[in-house]
């Protein structure tokens, strides 16, 4: 820490401290204007409402009581999970769920950016992560210590040149994010209207599945696909900090409605295995298991992307390998966005089995019902959509070295270690002068 830099207590930077209500908020049937933020609508230093529970005026007015949340507001969990952060960029009728403290600093001593990205350097972090394992069956934070977690205070105008610095990476790397959101939206809707819709088709015959384009033919996905579930495997062969071993994908790196994300990645570290357990970039797999009360997740269809520098990639028991066969004409990208369809989703939850555990059969999956359009018009629409996955699996890489080179310089900010003036995202430059 720079000598000239103060340590302070946070309580003492800010206007306002506040732990939430404890205690369940009555929800109802959604939209309406009042959201109550939960411990998973926070995290990486941003606050998620894409998936919220909604409450009356009058139960929002009830849990705003000690305070409303604004915009600036920067929010941290303090259980299940412990130490999530995240800033409150948008005015909005919000409130706190359980298990939440809320801070607003002082704006003339401490920058709300700034506090976020104090909160979530390894210098405040190991300040809460050494309540883990205190003797609770949860880890977590009490509300006293919260107020007394210790922050780097440098000059106001320095701050805000940290947060200039950081926020560069943070808003390249959502951008990435919203691309590729735009980019899957514009493909799911190609399918649907090629070959749901069929709305480019004015001939149409019978099939057991309704009315169909006369040219289109209808084929169970086990005549075109050969499933292979991944590999059973046991605790003992894992490597969680990834020092070692193989990536091996498992539901968390799986997305609801489908896609793949990085975090939530296993390594496997023995090297005696099957074959079909390995997998290669752009490769197709779909969840096949899942522990959640409606299955949710089971069918979501995830195309492997191009980021791994090991030379095997494994795939989990959880979920299985589509591979189109040899002598037909489809591939992976007609195959993903099929499977990204609310039809193939929906037939694959109907006919799941299990009460805690659900499952996904492979004779399940070989029995679905595939519309299936002209090779022609399967190649078009590849040809299409493959540029659109490459150009997502590009901002993907570019985010991944992104967020390294943030995570790398966070604590060195924090410390003042390097200056921020020394840093051009732009042109990858870094100086270590102080």
């Amino acid at each position: 820490m720079k000598s000239d830099w103060d340590v302070v207590e946070v309580r003492e930077a800010c206007e306002l401290i506040v732990d939430c209500i404890n205690n369940t908020a009555p929800t109802v049937d959604g939209p309406t204007p009042y959201k109550m933020l939960r411990t998973t609508n926070i995290g990486e230093g941003r606050i998620d409402l894409s998936d919220v529970d909604y409450v009356t005026e009058e139960t929002y007015e009830e849990w705003i009581r000690r305070a409303e949340v604004n915009k600036g507001d920067v929010l941290l969990t303090r259980e299940a999970p412990l130490g999530d952060v995240g800033l409150v960029r948008e005015d909005d009728t919000v409130f706190l769920g359980q298990r939440v403290m809320q801070y607003r600093p002082d704006p003339e001593v401490l920058d709300s950016r700034y506090l976020t990205y104090a909160f979530l350097s390894p210098f405040v972090q190991n300040q809460i992560h050494k309540y883990k394992g205190s003797g609770s069956t949860v880890d977590h934070i009490r509300v006293p210590e919260c107020e007394k977690i210790k922050i780097p205070l440098p000059p106001l105008e320095y701050q805000k040149k940290i947060a200039d610095v950081l926020t560069d990476f943070d808003d390249k790397i959502q951008t990435n994010i919203e691309m590729n959101d735009r980019l899957e939206a514009i493909a799911d809707a190609l399918f649907q209207s090629w070959f749901i819709d069929f709305d480019n088709y004015t001939d149409f015959k019978d099939s057991k599945e309704g009315q169909i384009p006369s040219e289109f033919q209808v084929k169970e996905l086990g005549e075109l696909v050969n499933p292979s579930r991944g590999l059973s495997y046991t605790s003992d062969y894992l490597d969680k900090k990834g020092e070692e071993g193989y990536p091996m994908i498992n539901l968390k790196n799986v997305e609801e409605g489908g896609g793949f994300r990085e975090d939530g990645m296993k390594f496997y570290t023995k090297e005696e295995m099957k074959e079909r357990y390995e997998m290669e970039p752009y490769d197709l797999i779909i969840a096949i298991t899942e522990q959640t009360m409606d299955g949710s997740l089971l069918g979501s269809p995830a195309l492997i992307p191009p980021i791994f520098d090991e030379d095997r990639i494994i795939i989990s028991q959880d979920v299985c390998d589509i591979s189109p066969k040899e002598d037909n004409m489809l591939d992976e990208y007609f195959l993903y966005y099929l499977m990204r369809s609310d039809k193939f989703r929906n037939y694959c939850h109907a006919h799941a089995t299990g009460s805690t555990v659900h499952h996904l059969r492979q004779d399940v999956i070989k029995s679905y019902p595939v519309i299936l359009p002209p090779e022609s018009e399967i190649e078009r629409f590849s040809d299409i959509v493959q540029s659109m996955k490459e150009l997502q699996f590009s901002n993907m890489i570019e985010n991944r070295y992104l967020e390294e080179m943030k995570q790398t310089l966070l604590p060195r900010l924090m410390t003042g270690e390097v200056r921020a003036s020394d840093i051009n995202i732009g042109e990858k430059k870094l100086s270590n002068e102080v």
